[in-house]
C-alpha cells in the first residue's frame, strides 16, 4: 500500500499554516497513548514549520452532559485551522464512525484525517492489529502453554476494544479456548478501570493463569493489582497489553505487548492533511502492521534472546573493511527493525562507528550525541535510538565481536542520557505539580473578573507560559468570543479588544507570529454552563493544561455565583428597602387614618346608620312607594353602600397597620364565613343579585381555629368581593370550606408545611389572572382592574395577606385566564374549646333607658335617632362631665342607676375620655352596662378596653348598633331596673 510519508525537504508555504489535533483526553503525566502521539504531533510540525493546536474535547455522543459540553469547542474550529487530524480511536468511544462522518460536515470542506479508525470517504490511517493480536494470543496460548485465560476489554462501544476483543477470541478457539463474558472485565483503557477490572476478576474466583489487556495502561494497572494481592508475574500468571507505550517499556516487568508505531502513524496522518492542502490526492486508506514486542512480563527476554544467536563466524578482513562492505545490507537490515521512524539513526551510529575503528577517536560518542541532541522533549524516542543501538550490535556482533565494549558503552551514553532525561522529567513534574497547586490556590479564591486577570498575571507566567488567549462568550449562541486576558510571545495584550468570530479560537490580532507555536485549545464550562474557550502555549509544565482549565472553569463559575449572590443580595435589599418603605408607608397611612378615623368615622355615621331609618320611615308613611321604582329610595341605597365603601378603606389601612398586634382566640371559622355572606349583601346592595349568588359549602360540624373574627371575616369579605366583581353574570360564586391533614408538603403558590388545617377557598369564574399579575397581587395597592364603581385601593389582596400570615396560615392561588380563580386560605386548627356561639336571631328593640354620650353632633343625632326608632328611651349628650354629673346626682340621692346602658365614645376631646368616664360611673355604679364606641381606631385600641365593656366601631348601620345594643344589655331589652 502507498504511503503518504514526505521526504524531509517538504516545502514550507509562505503562511504558516495551522494544523488541529482533535483527541478526547490527554494523558501527560503518565505517558500513555495520547501523550505519545501529542509529542510526534509536535515533532512533525516542528519538522514542517506548522503551528499545531491540540484541541481537548471528549467522546462524540458521550453519555455524561458535562461531557458533551466540552464538544462545543469541536464547532469552532471552521476558520481557526487549516487542516485537521482526528485522533479517531478515542472520540469514537460511543459514536463509531457516525461521529466522525457528523463532525466532519459540521467542520466543512477542509483537509483532513483520521487516525485510528477507518472512516469511508475519509482518509485514514489504522492499524492492522487482527495480526498483531493474534500473534500475541499465539505466543501466550503456544509458546508459555496457558490455557486458563482472562480478558481485559475496553469500553463497549469502542471500535478498537471490540475488535480486538473479537480476535482475542476466535484465535482462543481455534485452540479449543472458550473466552466467556464472565472471563472478561470491562475498562476504560487506563490504568485505574485496567485495576479495577482486574480487582472484578479476582472478586469472581476466576481461575487464571494468563492475563490479556486490550491496551497497555489497563495491562499496567492489571500488573499494580496482581502485586497487589501476592501474584507473581510471569511466573503465576503472565500478562500482555497492547500500543507499547513508553510505561509498557519502563515497567516492572517491562511488558509484553502489540506494538503500534506511533510516531509513524502520527507523521502519516499529519502529511495527509499537508499533501491535501497541497492540492495533492492523497490514498484514503493507509495501514501500517503491528507486531508482538517481546518483554519480561510474560517470561520471555528479548535482549537475552537475541544474545541466543548463531555463533561468530572467522574473519580474515580489517574491521573498518568489513564495515565498509557490509554498511548498506547492515543498515537497511536495521531500519526494517525500527517501527517509529528516525531511520537516519542507524546511519548516523554506522558512520561515527566507522569513523572510530578508522582511528578518530570519539566519533561514535559524537554521533551518538547529535542523536540525543534530537530527541529534545520527546523521552519516548529513548527507547527507539536504544533499539538502533541493539540492532546494530546484533547486526555485528557476529562479524565483529571486538566491537563490543565500544556497544556497550554506547548503551551506557543513552542509558545515562535517558537517567538525567526521566530526572528532568521528574523535576518538571514536581514543580509543575507545585505551580498547579499554587495556581489553584490563587485562582480558587478570586470572586471577580478583575482578580481572576491579576491572578492569571501570576499564574501563567509563573508556569513558563508565553502564550495564552482566554476570551468569553458574549452571547448564549456562542458565535461571538470577548478576548478576557491574552498573553502574546510573553507580553499581556491591552484588555480593551473587539470581539471576534468564536470560529478564529484566539483574537485575529494574535493570529500571526514569527515563532512557530504548539496550542492546547480547551473549552471553559461547567456543569450546564458555557463559558468560553482557553488556548494555551507550551509552558514549563507541558501536562498542566487540563488541570489549569479545570481551574479555570471553576473560578469562572465561582466569578458568576459571587456576581448572581451579590445581584441577589442588592435585589433582596432593594426588596427589603421597598418593603421597609412601603411599611414606612403603611404606618404612615395608618397613623394618618388613625388620625383622621374619629373625624371621617363620625362623618360617615349618620351615611351609614340613617339611610336605613329614612328608608323604613318613607315606607312607613307611603306603603305605596314599595311598589314603586322611586329614585329617593335609589338614592338612599348609593349613599348608604358609598359610606361603607369609604369606611372600608379607612379599616383596611388600620389592619394592615395593627399587624403583627392581634390577640388570637379559638372560635369556629364556619360562624365568621356565615357573617361574611351576611356583610356581603349589605355592601352590595345595588348587586343584589350578584351577592346572593354567593354558595357557601361547609361543613355541618365546626371548624375550630385560633384567630381573631373581626380580621378574618375582613380578609374573606376582600375575596367574596373580589370574586363578585370579577364573576360573570349569571355564574356563583362558591365559597367552601372544609377540614384537611397534610402528611407532605403542599406544592403551590407558596409551599404549605404538613398540618391540620381549616381550609377556605373562594371561587367564581371571571376571566382569571395573568401570570405576570399573579406575582404581584399581594402587594399594597398592586391593582389589575378597571376603575369602576367597586374598585378599591388595592389594598384588599394586601390585607387577605397579611391576616393569613397573621393566623401563621398559607395561601394558594390557582387561575386560568379566561375561566376563573380559586383563592385558597389554609388556617391551623386547634384543640381548644370553643366558646358558646353568640349568634342571635333578628334584631329586637326595647325598653331600656340608654344614654349616648358622643362629642359628635351628627353622630350623636344618628345613634339617639337608632335607638328610639328601635323602641329605646334614649337621653343624649354630647359631655363626659355631663354624663357624670347624672350619675353623681343619682347616686347622692341614693337612687339607683339613672339608665340601663351607656353607649359611650371613647374620644371625647375633652378634659376626660370615654373610658375615664365609665371607670367614675363604674367606681359609682359597679355592675353598669356599657357599650364603647370608637371611631378612631387606633392600633391595639380594641385589646386596651377592659373585657367587662363591649365594644363597637364606628361607621356603625342601625342594624349594628341595635344588635350591640341587644348584646350589651344581655336582654331582649326589656330589663330590671338597677339599685345603687
Amino acid at each position: 500500500m502507498q504511503s503518504p510519508e514526505l521526504p524531509a525537504a517538504y516545502p514550507a508555504p509562505g503562511k504558516r499554516r495551522t494544523v488541529a489535533v482533535l483527541v478526547d483526553y490527554i494523558d501527560h503525566f503518565s505517558g500513555g497513548y495520547e501523550s505519545a502521539l501529542r509529542s510526534s504531533f509536535q515533532q512533525v510540525c516542528e519538522e514542517r514549520d506548522f503551528d499545531l493546536v491540540v484541541v481537548v474535547g471528549r467522546a462524540i455522543d458521550a453519555p455524561d452532559p458535562r461531557d458533551r459540553l466540552h464538544n462545543a469547542i469541536y464547532d469552532l474550529l471552521g476558520g481557526a485551522v487549516d487542516g485537521l487530524v482526528l485522533v479517531a480511536g478515542g472520540l469514537t468511544t460511543f459514536s463509531g464512525p457516525a461521529g466522525i462522518q457528523r463532525l466532519r460536515e459540521a467542520i466543512g470542506p477542509k483537509p483532513i484525517s483520521s487516525l485510528g479508525l477507518a472512516v469511508s470517504g475519509v482518509p485514514h490511517v489504522v492499524l492492522e492489529q487482527q495480526s498483531g493480536m493474534r500473534a500475541l494470543v499465539e505466543h501466550v496460548v503456544v509458546h508459555h502453554g496457558r490455557r486458563r485465560v482472562v480478558y481485559l476489554s475496553g469500553p463497549e462501544h469502542n471500535p478498537d476494544a471490540l475488535v480486538r476483543l473479537q480476535v482475542c477470541r476466535d484465535t482462543l478457539a481455534e485452540h479449543d479456548i472458550e473466552l466467556g463474558s464472565e472471563r472478561v472485565a470491562c475498562g476504560a483503557f487506563n490504568y485505574v478501570t485496567g485495576m479495577q477490572a482486574m480487582e472484578e476478576l479476582l472478586a469472581r474466583g476466576e481461575s487464571f493463569d494468563a492475563v490479556i489487556a486490550a491496551n497497555d495502561g489497563m495491562a499496567t494497572g492489571a500488573l499494580a493489582t496482581l502485586a497487589a494481592h501476592g501474584v507473581n508475574v510471569p511466573h503465576d500468571v503472565i500478562v500482555t497489553g497492547f500500543d507499547d507505550i513508553p510505561l509498557a517499556r519502563l515497567g516492572e516487568p517491562a511488558l509484553t505487548t502489540v506494538g503500534q508505531p506511533l510516531a509513524r502513524m502520527a507523521r502519516i496522518a499529519l502529511n495527509l492533511v499537508a499533501r491535501q492542502l497541497d492540492g495533492e490526492s492523497v490514498p484514503e486508506r493507509t495501514e501500517i502492521p503491528a507486531e508482538v514486542v517481546i518483554r519480561a512480563s510474560c517470561g520471555c527476554d528479548g535482549a537475552a534472546a537475541r544474545q541466543k544467536s548463531m555463533p561468530v563466524p572467522a574473519r580474515s578482513r580489517p574491521a573498518s573493511l568489513e564495515l565498509k562492505l557490509q554498511f548498506e545490507s547492515i543498515a537497511q537490515r536495521c531500519e526494517a527493525g525500527l517501527r517509529d521512524g528516525h531511520l537516519e539513526w542507524v546511519r548516523v551510529i554506522l558512520r561515527g562507528l566507522l569513523r572510530e575503528v578508522d582511528g578518530q577517536t570519539g566519533a561514535l560518542d559524537a554521533a551518538l550525541r547529535h542523536c540525543l541532541t534530537g530527541i529534545g522533549q520527546h523521552r519516548e524516542l529513548y527507547a527507539s535510538l536504544e533499539l538502533a543501538v541493539n540492532l546494530l550490535w546484533d547486526e555485528l556482533r557476529r562479524v565483529l565481536p571486538e566491537l563490543e565494549s565500544m556497544f556497550a558503552g554506547a548503551r551506557e551514553q543513552v542509558l545515562r542520557a535517558y537517567n538525567r532525561a526521566q530526572a528532568q522529567h521528574i523535576w518538571d513534574e514536581e514543580t509543575t505539580y507545585t505551580q498547579i497547586l499554587r495556581s489553584g490556590e490563587r485562582l480558587s479564591i478570586v470572586l471577580d473578573l478583575p482578580e481572576l486577570r491579576r491572578a492569571l498575571r501570576e499564574v501563567l507566567p509563573a508556569m513558563g507560559i508565553r502564550n495564552a488567549f482566554i476570551s468569553l462568550y458574549t452571547d448564549p449562541t456562542r458565535q461571538q468570543l470577548e478576548p478576557f486576558f491574552c498573553l502574546h510571545e510573553g507580553e499581556l495584550l491591552p484588555e480593551a479588544m473587539l470581539p471576534f468570530d468564536a470560529h478564529e479560537l484566539i483574537p485575529p490580532a494574535t493570529r500571526a507570529s514569527e515563532k512557530r507555536r504548539t496550542l492546547f485549545a480547551l473549552p471553559l464550562a461547567s456543569e450546564t454552563q458555557h463559558w468560553g474557550v482557553a488556548v494555551i502555549g507550551f509552558g514549563q509544565g507541558i501536562g498542566a493544561h487540563e488541570l489549569l482549565r479545570e481551574q479555570l472553569s471553576a473560578a469562572l463559575t465561582t466569578v458568576a455565583l459571587h456576581r448572581e449572590i451579590i445581584d441577589k443580595t442588592k435585589l433582596h435589599e432593594r426588596s427589603v428597602q421597598e418593603r421597609l418603605a412601603t411599611a414606612e408607608r403603611m404606618n404612615a397611612l395608618s397613623v394618618l387614618a388613625g388620625g383622621v378615623a374619629h373625624d371621617l368615622n363620625n362623618a360617615l355615621g349618620p351615611l351609614v346608620a340613617l339611610p336605613d331609618l329614612i328608608r323604613k320611615e318613607l315606607l312607613r308613611r307611603h306603603p305605596d312607594l314599595a311598589d314603586g321604582d322611586v329614585e329617593a329610595l335609589t338614592d338612599l341605597d348609593h349613599i348608604r353602600s358609598s359610606a361603607l365603601r369609604a369606611a372600608q378603606v379607612v379599616k383596611d389601612l388600620l389592619t394592615l397597620g395593627r399587624q403583627g398586634k392581634t390577640e388570637l382566640s379559638a372560635l369556629d371559622l364556619n360562624e365568621t364565613l356565615k357573617d361574611c355572606l351576611v356583610e356581603a349583601r349589605l355592601r352590595f346592595p345595588s348587586k343584589g343579585e350578584r351577592a346572593s349568588s354567593v354558595v357557601l359549602r361547609a361543613p355541618a360540624e365546626p371548624l375550630p381555629i385560633r384567630g381573631a373574627s373581626q380580621q378574618l371575616a375582613r380578609a374573606i369579605s376582600n375575596l367574596i368581593q373580589n370574586a363578585l366583581e370579577a364573576n360573570r353574570e349569571q355564574s356563583p360564586v362558591v365559597v367552601s370550606a372544609s377540614r384537611q391533614r397534610l402528611s407532605e408538603p403542599l406544592q403551590g403558590y407558596e409551599t404549605v408545611e404538613p398540618g391540620d388545617y381549616a381550609v377556605v377557598s373562594v371561587t367564581d369564574c371571571g376571566q382569571g389572572i395573568s401570570n405576570l399579575a399573579l406575582q404581584r397581587i399581594f402587594e399594597p395597592f398592586f391593582s389589575s382592574k378597571r376603575l369602576a364603581e367597586h374598585s378599591g385601593t388595592g389594598l384588599g389582596l394586601a390585607i387577605v395577606h397579611g391576616v393569613v400570615k397573621e393566623h401563621r396560615g398559607f395561601l394558594n392561588v390557582e387561575s386560568q385566564v379566561g375561566v376563573g380563580t380559586t383563592f385558597t386560605l389554609f388556617l391551623p386548627t386547634t384543640d381548644e374549646l370553643l366558646p358558646e356561639s353568640k349568634r342571635d336571631g333578628a334584631v329586637k328593640g326595647g325598653s331600656a333607658r340608654i344614654l349616648v354620650v358622643d362629642d359628635e353632633s351628627l353622630q350623636l343625632r344618628a345613634a339617639r335617632r337608632v335607638l328610639t326608632h328601635f323602641g329605646y328611651e334614649t337621653t343624649s349628650t354630647c359631655s363626659g362631665e355631663r354624663a357624670l354629673e347624672l350619675f353623681e346626682h343619682s347616686h347622692r340621692e341614693h337612687g339607683p342607676t339613672p339608665f340601663d346602658l351607656v353607649v359611650m365614645d371613647v374620644h371625647l376631646n375633652q378634659r376626660l375620655d370615654g373610658l375615664e368616664v365609665i371607670e367614675r360611673v363604674r367606681a359609682l355604679y359597679p355592675t353598669q352596662k356599657c357599650l364603647v364606641v370608637s371611631g378612631h381606631a387606633q392600633a391595639g385600641e380594641a385589646s386596651s378596653v377592659p373585657s367587662s365593656l363591649h365594644w363597637l366601631a364606628k361607621p356603625y348601620t342601625a342594624e349594628s348598633l341595635a344588635r350591640a345594643v341587644q348584646i350589651a344589655l344581655g336582654t331582649d331589652g326589656a330589663v330590671e331596673r338597677q339599685s345603687a
